[in-house]
Formats: C-alpha cells, structure tokens, sequence
C-alpha cells in the first residue's frame, strides 16, 4: 500500500516549474560544469566557484530536490496514514474474526497472525526506509557526478609569465623542436603529431592549413596546454620566450592567451555576463562590453532581442510536465506556454557572441597569444572577413597563430604558412612561396578556388 501511495503522483495532471533566481542560478552554473575545459582555458574557475557559493547560500534551505523526490519524501498525510493502516490489515481482519465469529480462529491462531501482522509492517517499513534511502543515495550520486569537475594530472611550472626580460616583447615567441603526440584514447597506431618543428617571432601572424585529420587544431592545444606532448618528445618540445613551456604557471599562461575556436558554447547566463566574462574583472561594463560586441559582429543579433543583452541563454529550462491534454486552450498548457525560454540563435550567431567575448578578453591587456581554430564555420564570407579585419587591427602586441581550411586574404597577409598533411608538417613559406612550389599547399588552394568559381557560374 505504501508503494501505492508513493506512485500516487502520477494520477495527477500536473507541470512543474521554478522562479526562484538564486536557485535557477545554482542550475546554470552547475551546467556550466559540464564543460570544465571550456573553464579552464578562460580561467573561469575561481569566479565559478564563487558565483555558485553567493547562489547557493541564496537558496538557503529551501529543498532543491527534483519535485518527484519531494512528493515521495514529504507525501499526502491521509496516503501515510492509510499506508500504516493498510500494513496492519490482517491484524484487523483476525480481529473481526475474533468478535464475530469466535469459533472460527483459535487463541494459537489469533497470537500467530499477531505476531506475523507484526513482522509484515516491520519488514514492509524497513522495504520503504530502504527504498528511499537507497533512491536517496543515488540522487546524491547523480548530483556528484553531475557537478563533478575532473581535472586531469598536468604539471604545473613555477615560473612567472610573462618574465622580466621578455615582458616588453611584442607578443610570444615560440619554438617547437621534435614535437609528436598521440591522444590517449586514439584507436590507431599512427601518432596524430609527428617530428614537429617551426619557429615563431613574437608578434607574426602564421596560419596553418591542411587537410581534415592533418593535426592542424592539435598543434593549437598543444601550444595552449591543454595537452601536454608525449613523453618522447622531450621537455624543450615546446619552448615559449627560450623557456620551456611546462616551466610557467599554468594560470599565467591561460590569462596571456585568448583562443577562439567553433567548439566554443555560450554559456546559461545573460548574453552581457557571456561576453563580459571575457574578461572577468570588468564583466559588468557595459562600454567594453557594448564594445566588443561591435567587434565580433553581433551587434544586429543582440538588438532584434527583446531583452537585447540581458537575454538569458539558459538551453536548460527547469520545467516539465505530466500526462497534459493535448489542448493548447488547457490552462496547464497556457501556462507552460507562457514561460520564458531561451532564444533560438543560428550558428553563426552564436559565433559571433563568441568572438565577441574575445574580443573583451583582449581589453584586458594581457594578451599575448591568440590562437583562432575555423571560428568562422557558420560566418558568410563577407562576415568571415570583417572579423578577421577587427582581429588583425587589435593584433600589436600579440602573436596570432590561425588555424582555418580557408583560403583567402588571410592567408596572403600571414608572415609564413605551415602547411599540413598527415601529422607532418609538409610545407611551410609564404602564399607566393608555396603557390611556386605547386606542391600540397597550391593544390588545396587551387581546389577550393575552382569550386568558388564553379559556385558562380551556378549563381549566374
């Protein structure tokens, strides 16, 4: 009977929701969680964690369980109490027996059915204690998992960055010597990074192309730390201003690069907080913000929003509903209708919110590498360009390291191009250089330069 009374909710038509802020806000900082790397590579953390203490001191003790856990720990008094009745049940019926028909049960049997009626409630009392303590537990073990942040083992250097001797320089200077590496759960033998080698001036732009597979984006995360290269390769594979890369503070590091790429997500916060956070310490002002957003572009996207820059990106609306009529007139319906939900961006939108965000990162003055990987995926090409005309006029004082299957006015600009293939670095110059070669380069560039002519004649 108690399993019953437990199941009841779901007799009912019924929709859920939650209005309280503080604990909306616990949720979407608990999303962001799910993408820790995301974090760590714009030095999220410590705002995060601070964000979700202010928030879930807010929510106080109010219960945020999941309205089903709390309609089974917290049921209907009547459904308790008839629960409790239902477990002594032949304990009334033996009672009955005794005083309406005496003949038909005897002392023994009326003392064997107590003491069994007995045993039945405890052990259908201890069923349920263990039901919801076993259903509590696993809630808790959702929840770890849930805002669990796995960090993996990296080794932290105790070298401040930039140094003194190197602060004055015009961005990073970066050099890799017999760079390989092989992601840890790759299914091949075939190392996707093999004998790397170039040399980067502070301030250049380089650009890196090559075939889909080629290692192009691994170069970016390794140059990033967000790999560190195998162990073959050495500790001076990667060496940032003479000095090993794994010998800096990893957090200086992260806060003197800014890294644009199509992997990037919008956060569940308001679109100011998403592009402020950019740059933490000035998340809040609107000039640097309103200016970044003309940088990446997204001007026109944020205007025709009705709440404009405080429009909330939460992808996880906290809300859901039970066996509802198919009636859009229901009341039920309406209301779940009625609720605010998150604005449906396209891909380039999004895009451009996040170049955008970047750009706020360079406001901070910090930077002193920018690593862009095909941030311009879902952009149109006269989108494409004007973002790639705002990132180079904001280019002094950084090296630029572009990484993109697009061949076009970026490439020619670009101090030299390391061309691809395989996991090996096949060719290297400049574009005039690498177009005489008529090698790997020139044959990439001469593809998708028939295409966009054949794409023309389609038009025309």
């Amino acid at each position: 009977m108690s399993m019953l009374a437990e199941s009841s909710l779901y007799d009912f038509v019924f929709i859920y929701y939650s209005r309280n802020q503080a604990y909306l806000r616990v949720r979407a900082i608990l999303h962001m969680m799910n993408d820790p790397a995301q974090l760590i590579e714009h030095g999220l953390g410590p705002y995060v964690l601070e964000e979700y203490q202010h928030a879930r001191k807010a929510v106080g003790s109010l219960s945020d369980e999941h309205p089903y856990v709390q309609a089974y720990e917290n049921p209907d008094p009547f459904l308790t109490f008839f629960a409790r009745v239902g477990s002594d049940l032949p304990m009334l019926y033996g009672t009955y027996l005794v005083l309406t028909e005496p003949s038909s049960i005897s002392v023994a049997q009326f003392s064997i059915m107590q003491r069994s009626a007995s045993v039945l409630s405890s052990s259908i009392t201890e069923i349920i204690s263990s039901a919801s303590t076993f259903r509590d537990r696993c809630h808790s073990i959702k929840e770890l998992y849930r805002a669990e942040i796995s960090v993996g083992v990296m080794k932290d250097g105790a070298v401040a960055y930039p140094d003194p001797i190197h602060e004055e320089m015009g961005g990073m200077a970066i050099e890799v010597r017999n760079l390989h590496f092989s992601y840890p759960e790759a299914a091949t033998t075939t190392p996707t990074l093999h004998d790397i080698n170039f040399s980067i001036k502070p301030g250049q732009l380089v650009v890196i192309v090559g075939a889909n597979g080629s290692g192009k984006s691994t170069i970016l995360k390794l140059l990033t730390r967000v790999y560190d290269p195998d162990a073959a390769s050495g500790p001076d594979s990667i060496l940032v201003d003479e000095r090993p890369i794994s010998e800096y503070r990893l957090g200086d590091l992260r806060r003197a690069t800014s890294m644009l790429n199509q992997d990037h997500e919008l956060y569940p916060l308001s679109l100011r907080e998403n592009i402020g956070l950019g740059y933490v310490e000035k998340h809040n002002d609107l000039a640097l913000i309103q200016r970044a957003i003309e940088l990446g572009g997204a001007s026109h996207c944020i205007e025709k929003l009705k709440d404009g820059m405080e429009t909330k990106m939460d992808e996880e609306s906290y809300s859901d509903k039970w066996d509802l009529p198919a009636e859009e007139e229901h009341p039920l319906n309406v209301e779940l209708a009625g609720l605010p939900t998150a604005p449906t961006l396209s891909g380039g939108e999004k895009q451009r919110i996040v170049a955008s965000r970047t750009f706020m990162r360079f406001m901070s003055g910090k930077t002193r590498l920018v690593a862009v990987d095909e941030p311009t995926s879902a952009f149109d090409a006269a989108g494409e360009q004007a973002l790639f005309d705002n990132l180079l006029s904001m280019r002094e004082g950084k090296t630029m390291i572009v990484v993109t299957h697009r061949f076009g006015t970026l490439t020619r600009q670009a101090d030299f191009i390391i061309c691809m293939k395989d996991g090996t670095i096949k060719e290297r110059g400049s574009h005039n250089e690498l177009m005489k070669l008529d090698g790997e380069y020139a044959n990439l560039y001469n593809i998708q330069a028939r295409a966009f002519v054949d794409d023309e004649k389609k038009e025309r």
